[in-house]
């Protein structure tokens, strides 16, 4: 999962997916599976034993090497991955990591600053978090770019979130279901602030004071004039534009495949499905952070399968989605 790409929410529907998955297998109850991603002693989600199919998300390129994806079998898993607006997701990075979570005050050098650093995540990121091949990693832009698309099964594209989503669902047959959704880490929320981005682990909650707040983002006059015109962004955000650009086109190409008027009808019954969804669960959803940043002190009492992730699947498993279909 890539930083600032809708990343918290594309892990919980990776959970949901995981485990609706193994639920609809007729010996579900007689496994327990792992979750990869950590140590033994925390490789079951929070609530306790939920059966689901093996499922592993992560940053950073080191992850990904050490995790060994370029190893896969390629027949029995699926890498998927979304992207987003360069400078969209630049600015959400900014406002996020340094301004929300260290307190940095959003001037416009300190941002300037903080994009010149190749390991703040600000640019040049794309081809970094998803060429998890060492030896590839000094190709050409264009090698690197194809290799990536080789890769992986899936490259959705976060402004197009429900065709994305709606895609993958008629292109692996999955549900409805599988892909519902409570958004998470809205600006003006609050974040559980669990996981350090800098030694790529999680804290426990039980020892942090209170949640963080997420600061809503803007473009100052001289920053909206840098990211449009400065020869510096556009040097340091070429690949991940190109990388942008053909996932959007490659998203064209598929939906073409499938026959767009099929997708769109997908896609306005989907947005259908998270109304219902959304109308129903929001509001009885425990969080690990509620609407006033207060830390739920147990995150075994929250509605979420791993953090702030899949939050919401107990309502969800309750909803009757059949009159979806009925959609023309």
């Amino acid at each position: 999962k890539i930083y600032k790409a809708a990343s918290s929410t594309l892990s919980g529907i990776a959970l949901q997916m995981s485990r609706n998955l193994r639920m609809r297998q007729p010996d579900h109850k007689l496994l327990v599976s792992k979750m990869c991603r950590f140590s033994p002693d925390r490789c079951v989600p929070p609530q306790g034993v939920e059966p689901m199919c093996a499922v592993r998300f992560d940053h950073s390129t080191p992850t990904a090497r050490t995790h060994k994806y370029a190893m896969r079998n390629v027949n029995d898993t699926l890498l998927w991955t979304f992207v987003r607006n360069p400078t969209a997701r630049a600015i959400s990075a900014f406002f996020h990591l340094e301004v929300s979570r260290g307190k940095v005050e959003p001037k416009d050098q300190k941002f300037i600053d903080y994009l010149s650093v190749k390991e703040n995540l600000g640019a040049d990121l794309y081809l970094r978090e998803m060429v998890y091949v060492a030896k590839e990693r000094n190709g050409t832009t264009e090698r690197l770019t194809e290799l990536a698309f080789q890769s992986y099964d899936f490259v959705g594209v976060v402004e197009r979130m429900h065709e994305s989503l709606v895609v993958m669902k008629m292109l692996w047959g999955l549900e409805w279901a599988d892909l519902l959704f409570l958004p998470s880490k809205t600006a003006g929320g609050w974040d559980d602030g669990v996981y350090d981005r800098a030694s790529n682990t999680f804290e426990d909650p039980t020892k942090l004071d209170s949640c963080v707040y997420i600061v809503p983002s803007f473009l100052s006059p001289g920053m909206y004039s840098f990211f449009e015109s400065s020869p510096t962004w556009q040097n340091k955000s070429d690949r991940d534009w190109l990388v942008y650009r053909v996932a959007n086109a490659s998203l064209d190409r598929t939906i073409s495949s499938l026959g767009k008027d099929v997708v769109d009808l997908n896609v306005r019954k989907y947005k259908a499905a998270l109304e219902l969804a959304k109308d129903a669960c929001a509001s009885t959803t425990v969080w690990p952070c509620n609407s006033a940043g207060v830390r739920t002190p147990n995150r075994n009492d929250t509605d979420c399968l791993y953090w702030d992730s899949g939050c919401g699947y107990k309502c969800f498993e309750t909803l009757d989605l059949s009159s979806i279909d009925q959609i023309r």
